[in-house]
């Protein structure tokens, strides 16, 4: 695999320490391309609002993210390093500050899927998306290989997908199989950028095995009809461009993805 020098993974602190999917598939990836790991470890999530004192749950907080970081590196050994996203009393936004600077400066993020409950994770994805410059990958909960055989790529032909694809070009070319899925019933396509100039640009890129589908969402359910031809076709990556419906608000990531972050099919690769 190509161009993954360096990666970078967000890993929130967890009491007691077990690598995280995103740890496991960050390491695999990390040494079949002989790259420079990062974890920046975040704050633990499980933070009590009904603690009597809360000067000692934040010092607690910082104990179990300490010893989460002493417990990565031993993981890690000579393969990266481990930090602290921050040793101040826990702050998610300054934690997420702290890992969107580090993601400027590294080829890929990769993070665990967050559970419903998890704002965290939430907050972590949607900021590196929109102010790091740079792609994100996200593991599902049960895990997965960082080498995908059959990835499809959710096309609509905006510049975010454009963006999605050209980054994803290293798994890509690893791949046994592309798929290019656009799915119509939501939004106007008819002046997007078609799904077979796509596949003769991936084949110029030596991705032979490429093909296109067009799939139509019932009652305009992109989202449900998307995970099931993920799910249906044995996908293992899907590549999709994040879209901001708005420049004010950063908590605006397009309906789409929102609905793949919720309890991802398969892995995601995001780009904005």
């Amino acid at each position: 695999m190509e161009q993954l020098q360096c990666l970078l993974v967000g890993s929130v602190a967890v009491e007691p320490f077990v690598p995280s999917p995103a740890l496991v598939f960050a390491t695999s990836l990390a040494e079949r391309n002989a790259a420079r790991l990062t974890v920046c470890v975040m704050p633990p999530q499980e933070a009590s609002t009904s603690e009597a004192d809360p000067s000692l749950h934040a010092e607690r907080a910082q104990e179990i993210a300490r010893l989460n970081a002493a417990e990565t590196q031993k993981h890690l050994g000579n393969r990266g390093t481990a930090i602290l996203a921050t040793v101040e009393p826990r702050s998610d936004s300054i934690a997420i500050a702290r890992l969107v600077r580090l993601a400027r400066v590294n080829d890929l993020t990769i993070l665990d899927a967050a559970t419903t409950d998890n704002a965290l994770r939430h907050a972590a994805t949607e900021e590196l998306l929109l102010e790091s410059g740079g792609s994100v990958v996200i593991v599902p909960v049960g895990g997965s290989s960082p080498f995908p055989a059959r990835i499809t790529i959710a096309w609509d032909g905006s510049a975010s997908s454009a963006r999605a694809v050209r980054d994803a070009l290293p798994f890509l070319r690893a791949a046994e199989s592309v798929s290019i899925v656009t799915v119509t019933g939501e939004k106007d396509l008819s002046a997007m950028t078609s799904g077979q100039d796509l596949a003769n640009y991936l084949l110029h890129k030596n991705i032979a095995e490429v093909r296109t589908e067009m799939l139509s969402a019932s009652g305009g359910d992109v989202i449900g009809r998307l995970r099931r031809f993920v799910t249906e076709s044995g996908t293992d990556m899907l590549v999709l461009g994040a879209t901001a419906h708005s420049r004010v608000r950063r908590t605006s990531l397009g309906s789409v993805i929102r609905g793949m972050l919720d309890q991802p099919p398969a892995t995601l690769f995001l780009a904005h």
